[in-house]
């Protein structure tokens, strides 16, 4: 018996002659393997009973179905028979995570961009751990740095997959190749809060928001070598024509139900 966790990315490919495509790899590791007691004779028919325990590994990483990587989790179980082929069975098993490796990023910064027209920040959020099936509830400031009118604020979940590199051939950078990394950003979930503003500098905004979570998750917070998976809740001040000024800020995100 034996429990493997096969990962695969997508990663940017770069040719001899400059040019990009996109590639994948693949890598396939047994992490827990139990050797059972030898059978003996069976007879048809007859049923040989063992229990199995495979412990899971407490860094995981959880299951990930995403745009650049996938991670998945199969039991496989092999009948060695003699004096014929051995008979195998694999059941994908899913496997959760409370990512309790990525608890950091809820202490970490906002990124706030303001364009030059305004500062957006999370004045209050009712947490930092995004847990499938929850609500997120919050307020939401806008201070204009000029008057201006904007089509509205709207807040967004954000999964974002980061491959930092592709199948590396040894330990030093400086000997693999370079400009392999890939980015892909997928809206999960998206609220309207306010629309049609009219922003004056002396009069800051304050914009509750409730937000709902989705009943599953993709994936929980990932950081590996090769990928990083994050959580991002975004608030934007839409803006006709012109760039959008917005802060994110990290989320611990978490496949378990709490």
């Amino acid at each position: 018996m034996a429990l493997t966790r096969t990962v695969t990315y997508q990663y940017r490919f770069v040719s001899a002659y400059g040019g990009f495509s996109t590639a994948s790899d693949r890598n396939a590791e047994v992490v827990t393997r139990q050797f059972l007691p030898a059978g003996g004779r069976l007879s048809a028919g007859q049923q040989f009973l063992e229990s199995v325990a495979l412990a899971v590994p407490v860094d995981g990483p959880g299951s990930v179905t995403a745009a650049l990587l996938r991670i998945e989790w199969t039991v496989c179980a092999q009948l060695q028979v003699e004096g014929s082929p051995d008979v195998e069975i694999n059941r994908h098993i899913r496997v959760v995570s409370r990512a309790a490796g990525r608890a950091s990023v809820e202490g970490s910064a906002p990124l706030v961009v303001d364009r030059g027209s305004a500062v957006i920040a999370f004045d209050s959020l009712s947490s930092r751990r995004l847990i499938p099936g929850s609500t997120l509830v919050g307020v939401l400031t806008v201070t204009a740095k000029r008057p201006e009118s904007a089509r509205g604020v709207r807040v967004e979940l954000v999964l974002r997959e980061l491959v930092h590199h592709g199948p590396w051939i040894g330990d030093d950078p400086a000997h693999n190749p370079a400009y392999q990394d890939k980015e892909k950003d997928t809206l999960v979930a998206s609220s309207l809060v306010a629309v049609y503003l009219e922003l004056e500098p002396t009069h800051p905004l304050r914009i509750p928001f409730t937000l709902s979570v989705p009943d599953n998750l993709a994936a929980p917070s990932v950081q590996t070598p090769e990928v990083t998976v994050s959580w991002t809740l975004r608030g934007v001040l839409d803006r006709a024509r012109r760039q959008d000024p917005y802060v994110e800020i990290e989320l611990r995100g978490m496949t378990t139900p709490d």
